[in-house]
């Protein structure tokens, strides 16, 4: 009797041979071998099937329930699975594993024999169409184990994602915009040619296509791309590029504007995707409508509105300067005379040789204004006297005076200014008293100068 206090525990199994116990021999372990064997089988998804020499199904071990192993059934010939040229197929391998030859592996491809999937279209292979991997391996003298495996899904899978790249290379290779992915370190792994175009990308792992990105943009660019991967969102950014900086002395600029996002692997940022649009007729277009906002359309001289912002600057520097800011206001004497005889386009035509004149005796700091007509505002920044700015307008009147030869003919005309420096007043007065001292000029005589 057992005297353990646990559950009874069972004796191995023996099979006794004559009449002796010492001859009983422990099958146990053959037995248990034999149980985790079809264990495994029962939980393989893969048909299990015992063949012989001339092709007959002699066991099939699983799985239980699959649609194949109900169809494949003791008895049956191969040929009454496949097609003929498939069963052929077949029977060689077999010959071929019982030779001696060793395990064999063979993809078959059967024709379509099962509907296509709802909704599917032309574009994709044959829906009825299926592949089985084929393993085969010799169980004996005259019979192979056969472990067939349906391989349908995953191709089909494989055939879209293949598919799927192609048309993705495709769309990057003719988009019409740059599309480029860099890794955190600013490596380029890919560039499509509009972006190597762009950049001129020629060494896509060593990051020096960086380089030809203004710094201070690159700068900006390089935060608002971590920013946006910090808080898991896409960005905006624009920027300068000098596209032949690293081959050339050409010294052009493109502007560059990129929508990226940023790319992870689980939760790790692995890389930043963006397309590259050149903006740089647009950028153009902007910078014309500003200019054409505070310069004058056929001068280009500032117009009033920016020479009175320069006028407020250069009076609030003056506080910290013992120089003042003088104003001179120009008119010209004797235009309305040339538009009448000569014509409007001549007019013109005289106003932009004024300006050039004009701006020909100035300090390269001081601003030339064209206040509207035939008027003319000059500031002086930093200048030390009244005595000091007329004689600027002495310069400015001798340079006018000179006769303009127009395509109409030879104009003449002068000019009268009014002077008015001043070390303490608003940009109001100043204004106001140079253009008070100007009418007085005129009245005076014209072609002169005043200080108010």
């Amino acid at each position: 009797m057992n005297g353990s206090q646990g559950g009874a525990r069972t004796s191995p199994e023996v099979v006794v041979t004559g009449m002796w116990p010492a001859a009983a021999t422990d099958i146990s372990h053959l037995v248990a071998a034999g149980e985790r064997a079809g264990a495994i089988v029962e939980a393989l998804s893969d048909l299990v099937t015992v063949i012989s020499r001339d092709g007959r199904i002699l066991e099939v071990l699983g799985p239980a329930g699959d649609e194949e192993s109900c169809r494949v059934r003791p008895g049956m010939a191969i040929e009454e699975l496949v097609p003929g040229d498939v069963a052929v197929e077949l029977k060689a391998m077999i010959a071929e594993v019982l030779a001696g030859n060793g395990p064999r592996i063979h993809t078959l491809e059967l024709p379509g024999t099962s509907k296509p999937r709802e909704g599917a279209t032309s574009s994709h292979p044959a829906e009825g169409q299926r592949w089985f991997d084929v393993r085969m391996a010799s169980s004996g003298t005259d019979e192979v184990t056969v472990v067939v495996r349906d391989d349908t899904e995953r191709r089909r899978a494989h055939d879209t994602l293949r598919r799927s790249q192609q048309f993705f290379v495709a769309l990057a290779a003719t988009a019409p915009c740059g599309i480029i992915e860099v890794d955190g370190d600013g490596r380029a792994r890919y560039a499509n040619p509009q972006a190597e175009e762009f950049l001129e990308i020629f060494a896509l792992l060593d990051g020096s296509w960086l380089r030809t990105i203004e710094a201070e943009d690159r700068v900006a660019a390089a935060t608002e791309a971590l920013v946006a991967s910090a808080e898991h969102r896409d960005f905006v950014v624009e920027f300068r590029a000098h596209p032949a900086a690293r081959s050339t002395d050409d010294d052009r600029v493109m502007w560059l504007r990129a929508q990226g996002r940023p790319v992870y692997t689980g939760d790790e940022l692995t890389s930043f995707v963006a397309s590259l649009t050149d903006i740089s007729e647009l950028k153009a277009a902007q910078a014309e409508l500003d200019r054409l906002a505070t310069h004058d359309a056929l001068t280009g001289l500032p117009t009033r509105r920016l020479l009175e912002d320069r006028l407020s600057v250069a009076l609030a520097r003056r506080l910290a300067s013992s120089h003042g800011v003088a104003v001179l206001f120009c008119d010209l004497d004797g235009f309305k005379a040339v538009n009448d005889q000569l014509g409007h386009a001549a007019g013109d035509e005289l106003l932009v040789t004024v300006a050039s004149r004009i701006c020909g005796v100035m300090r390269p700091g001081d601003t030339t204004a064209r206040f509207g007509g035939d008027e003319f505002v000059i500031v002086l920044d930093d200048i030390v006297s009244a005595d000091a700015a007329a004689k600027v307008a002495e310069r400015i009147i001798a340079a006018v005076v000179e006769p303009i030869m127009l395509h109409a003919g030879e104009a003449r005309v002068g000019m009268s200014i009014g002077v008015a420096f001043d070390s303490g007043s608003s940009s109001e007065e100043l204004l106001g008293r140079a253009d008070a001292a100007m009418y007085l000029a005129k009245q005076q005589g014209k072609g002169r100068w005043v200080v108010g």
